[in-house]
């Protein structure tokens, strides 16, 4: 028997079978894991996570030999531990307040508090102290420049300042005039406008944990400062910014530490401090709270959470990709054997994300390392497992004409698809338990879904063939 062949047809299948590998290839390339680290004499936790091109390094403070020490572990690309180092500088009590920064040539700037002879030290990639300075103020947020200067927001009890910074000599180059208040105070964000204006956001911190933020524009050469009055019905904490085409994306969440706590916010404030929008975030748990976020290398807002339903099911780590504009991409819930919490996120190298935090081990809290796909996803291994919320099921999968959704429980939500650059693609309401979606309206390839039913998100991918 004879086969005719339509070479148009077989090339675009060609085309279509070599994107289907090459996105099934590049996220299973993506290197994912769940780490802890038991070296720790009582309850231990990471405060920040550095990456370098050959592996992490997470810094905090720990018990050791009956003093409170900086810890310093390194590990390579795939979690594994390469050296673990203590550095004593006589810290009082500990605290989780610290901040870091990297430059250029891989050295690491890390701040401290509660310590009589040193709250800023410089740190080589191998762990090997450069420099160590005292400065009177608290540090809580360090900047390096491409000029190769350090930027430093210190706080002094009342006041906060700006210092710009020799990092070859951590010796300080120029103050700014202070922000006052009459209550304490403290850093929580500062980030830095296409035209070097620092902005600051700066919280009341009468108890002790940050209270309510307010933003504060500065000029980089330290001329007079300007306050951006925030247009909220409840007080906010602005826990992190960055800048995206010019304008300050901000992710935190209510003003008051409450118990019950599952609000959070993105937000995001033209050049000159007028608020744009506020997303107003919930979830149905009994803490649910967002405290750091990182723009991917598709503009999307990637924020770090921690999330506890109040139930026997232990705490997990949250991560909530969203578009600039506040509109929620996918959000994933990490679960290890016992409550965890994330406290850091940064940009892996592959395009994934990297977390560190803490997690409970043998009765005591211990540091924790994550490495995610760029899904917000990890290949489970052994007794750690990843908690995506599975609700819903999509078949067939790959789909020709048609797509049919089913949900596990849920009669009421909504069915988003986007495309693989986060574009929202459709958007359905779901009736009942199962939905039908006629996919001739989107084009071959790739697709991710997101089920939404009050905050609850459920994501997965979806292969459309013609």
């Amino acid at each position: 028997m004879d086969y005719l062949i339509n070479p148009k047809s077989d090339m675009k299948k060609v085309i279509f079978t070599i994107l289907v590998l090459f996105f099934s290839l590049s996220s299973f390339s993506q290197n994912t894991f769940m780490k802890w680290f038991d070296n720790f004499e009582t309850d231990t936790w990471a405060d920040q996570v550095i990456v370098l091109d050959d592996g992490y390094v997470i810094t905090g403070i720990c018990l050791k030999d009956g003093t409170n020490q900086l810890f310093m572990i390194k590990t390579n690309l795939t979690g594994g531990m390469l050296w673990l180092k203590y550095l004593d500088y006589g810290i009082t009590e500990r605290g989780n307040w610290s901040a870091s920064a990297k430059d250029t040539e891989n050295n690491f700037y890390i701040a401290f508090e509660n310590s009589v002879t040193t709250n800023l030290i410089k740190v080589s990639s191998e762990g090997d102290v450069v420099w160590s300075v005292k400065y009177n103020d608290v540090v809580h947020q360090i900047k390096y420049l491409d000029m190769g200067e350090l930027l430093l927001a210190v706080t002094d009890d009342n006041s906060v300042s700006i210092y710009r910074v020799d990092p070859a000599s951590g010796q300080m180059i120029k103050k700014s005039e202070a922000i006052t208040a009459t209550t304490p105070l403290m850093t929580t964000a500062m980030s830095l406008l296409s035209d070097n204006t620092i902005v600051l956001s700066v919280s009341n911190n009468e108890w002790g944990f940050p209270q309510a933020s307010s933003l504060y524009y500065m000029p980089f050469a330290f001329g007079p400062i300007s306050h951006s009055q925030l247009q909220y019905s409840e007080s906010i904490v602005h826990r992190s910014s960055s800048v995206v085409n010019d304008q300050l994306i901000s992710v935190g969440h209510i003003g008051q530490y409450a118990i019950t706590d599952n609000r959070s916010y993105l937000s995001r404030y033209n050049p000159s401090g007028d608020v744009e929008f506020a997303q107003l975030i919930t979830y149905p748990a009994h803490i649910a709270r967002l405290i750091t976020h990182i723009i991917n290398n598709q503009g999307q807002v990637i924020a770090l959470g921690e999330y506890d339903d109040g139930s026997t099911i232990p705490g997990k780590v949250l991560l909530r990709c969203m578009s600039t504009d506040g509109d929620n991409l996918w959000s994933s819930l990490l679960t290890m054997n016992e409550t965890a919490s994330g406290y850091d996120l940064e940009l892996a190298n592959d395009g994934g994300y990297v977390a560190t935090g803490y997690t409970s081990l043998n009765n005591k809290y211990i540091p924790m390392l994550i490495k995610t796909s760029s899904a917000g996803q990890v290949q489970t291994l052994g007794i750690t497992q990843v908690d995506h919320e599975n609700t819903v099921t999509a078949y067939p999968n790959p789909a020709l004409e048609q797509v049919i959704f089913e949900y596990d429980g849920f009669t009421t939500g909504t069915i988003q698809i986007t495309d693989i650059t986060g574009h929202l693609c459709a958007e359905l309401k779901i009736t009942g338990q199962r939905t039908t979606f006629n996919t001739s309206t989107l084009k071959a390839g790739i697709y991710l879904y997101t089920f939404k039913n009050n905050e609850i998100f459920n994501t997965g991918k979806l292969l459309i063939k013609h």
